[in-house]
């Protein structure tokens, strides 16, 4: 039994454990007056045996007038707090609860805030109707799309062979941008309705300058004119070339510098069809590629130099995937009278091994390869597969350059000793 002094009559209290944590009943008889309120999650009036023995010897509290009395339970996890009588709730009995029951009010502040949310809701309303309105706007009108055109090293040696992404899916009334992104040489050309694809003609303006209008037409001769990040080309390249598309269909086009290994399609579907990628993924999907391909490019590159020997230069590889734009072996030591073979082992991109001044016509052969004191010699273009021997008549130091692709670094040297 516990006596709150000067709070009011007798309350009674017991510490119970139940699965492994500590709970607390209060027990308040019915018939008592209490200047305290205890705050409470629930309370339900149940008729209790008293847990105290000291009360009697049946274990039952007797009331002032004979009946044994009814207990409420508290919620062990509450503390009592005791409030002032002037500052109670008024009191007022609920069938089937305890007498004690506070009359519940509406507090001004709750008004208030109630106030508060109903006038935001309006304002708010109306704002995200009209934000729908305008994403469904903003769903059916065009967009633009980039693609990449090539890819790069940072030290140019390694250059991809791909429009980044590939496959790129669009709408009616859409705008495709190809950006140049390496410095080698592309296009992107789109063939007219049953023309095959030709070889590259460096002397050909259609293949080397822009054709056809800004709007594809799904059926004619399209193309970019040549495209690089660097204007040193020994062409006039364009780094950007822009298309709108107002026609179904699957279109694919060619980079004819590099024929059939490097192509793309743009697929386009009816105005307002959902896409299934976005800008962002087809960035991202670019990033990925891209590390892709320069790995490609270095294991090209040490397969390169496994093939490259003393007397052998490897002049450029690709699997048209990536191209290696370096001499393998670009320092080469040998001995008058001997021979060094300059090899091309890729699958599409040209070279040359020129020696001296670079003539007017980088794709024509220069000199006497088997009797070479120096002075201009060219190879002339050399297509993959395509080898060019050089017999060293005189001592000294020459330096020769792919004439395509030097601003590269794509440059080496064979010293001549006695």
């Amino acid at each position: 039994m516990q006596r709150q002094s000067g709070r009011g009559p007798i309350a009674s209290a017991t510490n119970h454990r139940s699965a492994g944590s500590q709970y607390r009943h209060v027990f308040v008889p019915d018939n008592q007056e209490t200047d305290s309120i205890a705050t409470v999650r629930w309370r339900v009036p149940v008729p209790t045996p008293s847990p105290f023995p000291e009360l009697g010897d049946s274990g039952q509290q007797k009331g002032p007038d004979g009946p044994p009395p009814r207990w409420h339970r508290f919620d062990a996890d509450f503390r009592r707090r005791i409030v002032p009588a002037a500052l109670r709730p008024p009191l007022h009995r609920v069938e089937g609860m305890s007498r004690m029951t506070p009359r519940l009010t509406t507090h001004p502040m709750t008004r208030l805030v109630r106030g508060f949310l109903a006038s935001m809701a309006a304002l708010i309303l109306p704002l995200s109707l009209s934000s729908f309105a305008t994403a469904d706007d903003e769903k059916s009108s065009p967009e633009s799309w980039t693609v990449q055109v090539g890819s790069e090293a940072h030290d140019q040696a390694i250059q991809g062979m791909s429009f980044l992404p590939a496959n790129i899916y669009v709408n009616s009334g859409d705008t495709v941008t190809w950006e140049a992104n390496s410095a080698e040489i592309h296009t992107v050309t789109f063939l007219a309705h049953g023309q095959s694809l030709m070889p590259f003609n460096p002397f050909d303006p259609k293949q080397l300058s822009r054709q056809g209008g800004t709007a594809y037409d799904g059926h004619s001769y399209y193309n970019s004119g040549i495209m690089a990040n660097v204007s040193n080309t020994g062409f006039k390249a364009v780094e950007g070339y822009t298309l709108k598309f107002t026609h179904t269909g699957n279109f694919t086009y060619y980079c004819i510098v590099h024929g059939k290994g490097m192509k793309g399609t743009v697929h386009v579907r009816a105005a307002g069809t959902d896409y299934p990628y976005s800008q962002s993924q087809y960035d991202r999907q670019t990033r990925k590629q891209e590390r892709k391909i320069a790995r490609d490019g270095e294991e090209q590159w040490a397969a390169a130099h496994k093939q490259a020997g003393s007397h052998k230069v490897i002049a450029g590889t690709d699997n048209e995937v990536a191209m290696l734009m370096r001499f393998v072996h670009h320092e080469t030591v040998v001995h008058v009278g001997d021979t060094v073979t300059f090899l091309n082992t890729g699958m599409g991109a040209p070279h040359t091994v020129t020696f001296g001044h670079e003539p007017a016509n980088i794709f024509a052969p220069v000199g006497n390869p088997k009797d070479f004191r120096g002075g201009n010699l060219s190879s002339g273009l050399m297509e993959p597969g395509a080898k060019f021997t050089v017999t060293f008549k005189k001592v000294g130091e020459f330096d020769y350059i792919c004439a395509l692709h030097d601003y590269m670094g794509m440059t080496g040297e064979v010293e001549v000793r006695p």
